[in-house]
């Protein structure tokens, strides 16, 4: 069963916005569809700086390379952009040392099986300094196919829940 996960990203503040974007769209490919479409090399500094803003990465991310039997893999719920932050210390690497950084999140439903593989692609990337990947509970229980229909009979258990604690005059 798909459990929901959050992958959190440093990557080098050298990026151009389209390495960056193009990073974002093949993790999101990993996330959604079968092993073909992680990065087999690193990204090369190739600078195209006409390319869109990284903060709108959520359409493209959906992806447009099918899994080889064309079914989706997983779910991305939510890419979130905090821009280049200064690092809280300075992290070195061989021939590099990183005080800031391009810091990106996202937010997936997949199959634990999968994250190997979501790993191994941003291992081999340069352009990434750190990532963290948690897995996360989620309010809706784990099934992460959510309707409408279960969003609007959760936050009715919570308002009755809320109106039984906190009862109005």
């Amino acid at each position: 069963m798909p459990a929901v996960y959050e992958l959190f990203v440093l990557a080098k503040n050298s990026l151009s916005t389209a390495q960056l974007k193009t990073l974002m769209q093949n993790t999101g490919r990993a996330i959604l569809h079968a092993s073909d479409a992680i990065p087999s090399a690193p990204m090369s500094r190739a600078s195209n700086d006409s390319a869109a803003s990284p903060g709108t990465p959520g359409s493209s991310a959906s992806g447009s390379s099918a899994a080889t039997d064309g079914s989706p893999r997983g779910v991305i719920m939510d890419i979130k952009y905090f821009g280049e932050q200064d690092l809280a210390y300075t992290i070195r690497r061989p021939g590099e040392r990183h005080s800031s950084a391009l810091v990106w999140q996202m937010t997936f439903g997949s199959e634990g099986s999968r994250l190997k593989e979501i790993e191994r692609g941003l291992r081999l990337d340069e352009g990434v300094i750190r990532w963290s990947l948690l897995k996360r509970s989620y309010p809706y229980g784990d099934d992460v196919r959510v309707t409408s229909y279960k969003v609007a009979e959760r936050a009715r258990e919570l308002a009755a829940q809320a109106a039984s604690e906190h009862p109005q005059e």
